[in-house]
């Protein structure tokens, strides 16, 4: 078979490495003048023809298949070219899908926010027990570079980008977290960006489903389905009930036993529970696995606890909704840090939640003087130099029971190469204490 391969980042370098493997004859195309990994192509497989910048279009008659990145449109003219010649165009979970074995199983996970967390806390729940498991997808390691044939269960993080161009993926169990307006600078509303990802649900694996999402309840296929939500649960259902997760009646650990903070991330520590339920796990391993599980890194992450005061990295906060879920997120008072680069955004609706639950403010980076003149009048307010000074000023301000969040607001760039760093830094600094 000779594929076309479009795309030459991450993704589109698994995929020509795997059909590679399976004898297949490759093209690549790339928009780019100098796409990511085009060096190491041209290292590893000197005599694979690449298209830069332009696609001739003879070169599709060549091919039997198009495998396209998720980067990349299906409206691109070069697909829209493809799809008049009738070239079946797939994704690399379509490959993926295609080629696993018929008993191993699925987990495939998507929706706007939450994805990576659900993800990885599944993937650490089943670490404690003794299936062979690998994590992967939309995050972390590409799905093609998973495939083994020892392998029990894949853990999929899958974008609505990548399942676009999904057909065969019949997961055991799959999830749709939740759904908001994202990405509609490539689909034309939120209806075609919820079609997309309603796409998980091919196959007749079992469904779990978040009762807080009315609109994606109204849409679910009538099949098997496990719930979740922030209430007291059914039976069969995931909840919580006075401070504990509860599977029905049956309670499984408390709330405070948790590291991950935040209302939000209750709705994902669910959905994980209710993801490996179909696998009839001990909860004893579902007890382990919530317990040590950190957050992911720059996310809400649990950093550390010291004399009553529990310090959370929450770096990856680059806007302000983002600040505000996460300020809203604890009954505690919060020794917030927040400042960076502004990108225009309008700070004002910052003001409600910093004076229901900020103790004090330490500001830094470019916006530290307008943060500060907009939230004078809600809390007491502290202009820093750098993350140094402000982790040395929350440590002094701090009391047991305290909360001190790094939640930003605000892009790195002013400060930082990028948020991890970012966020890095501020771990670094509270290690020190």
């Amino acid at each position: 078979m000779h594929s076309l391969v479009i795309g030459l980042g991450k993704t589109g370098w698994s995929c020509i490495n795997f059909l590679i493997k399976q004898g297949q004859s490759v093209l690549v195309a790339d928009t780019r003048e100098q796409p990511p990994y085009f060096p190491q192509l041209q290292q590893q497989y000197p005599d694979i023809r690449v298209y830069l910048t332009e696609l001739p279009l003879e070169c599709l008659e060549m091919v039997d298949q198009i495998v396209v990145s998720p980067g990349v449109s299906l409206c691109h003219p070069w697909l829209q070219s493809a799809l008049e010649l009738n070239k079946p165009i797939v994704g690399d979970v379509e490959l993926f899908a295609q080629s696993i074995s018929s008993t191993q199983k699925v987990i495939a996970i998507t929706g706007s926010n939450g994805k990576s967390t659900v993800t990885s806390l599944v993937g650490e729940i089943l670490q404690q027990t003794d299936l062979k498991v690998k994590v992967g997808g939309n995050l972390g390691t590409p799905v093609l570079d998973l495939i083994a044939t020892d392998i029990d269960v894949y853990v999929l993080e899958l974008s609505s980008f990548q399942l676009e161009t999904t057909h065969c993926l019949n997961p055991m169990v799959s999830v749709i977290l939740n759904l908001s307006p994202d990405h509609l600078d490539r689909y034309p509303d939120l209806s075609a960006y919820q079609q997309a990802k309603q796409r998980i649900y091919y196959g007749d694996g079992v469904i779990v489903a978040n009762k807080q999402q009315a609109l994606l309840l109204t849409q679910l296929p009538q099949r098997s389905t496990i719930y979740f939500g922030l209430e007291p649960p059914e039976e069969g259902e995931w909840g919580i009930k006075s401070d504990y997760l509860m599977y029905g009646v049956q309670p499984i650990l408390s709330t405070k036993q948790l590291k991950l903070a935040g209302q939000y991330n209750l709705e994902n520590v669910l959905a994980a529970c209710a993801l490996v339920t179909p696998l009839n796990i001990p909860f004893t391993a579902i007890q382990q696995g919530l317990s040590v599980f950190t957050g992911l890194p720059h996310r809400m992450q649990w950093v550390a606890e010291k004399n009553g005061v529990t310090w959370y990295n929450d770096s990856k906060s680059t806007n302000v909704g983002s600040a505000i879920a996460g300020l809203s997120g604890f009954e505690q008072r919060i020794i917030w840090i927040a400042g960076g680069q502004g990108k225009g955004m309008d700070f004002t609706p910052l003001s409600e939640v910093v004076s229901k639950q900020v103790k004090v403010a330490l500001l830094l980076g470019e916006m530290a003087d307008t943060l500060a003149e907009l939230l004078a009048k809600d809390t007491t307010v502290i202009k820093v130099r750098n993350m140094e000074q402000a982790v040395i000023t929350a440590n002094q301000f701090s009391e047991q029971g305290d909360i001190v969040l790094l939640s930003p607001a605000c892009a790195s760039f002013d400060q930082y190469q990028n948020f991890m760093q970012r966020g890095e830094d501020f771990i670094n600094q509270v290690k020190k204490l």
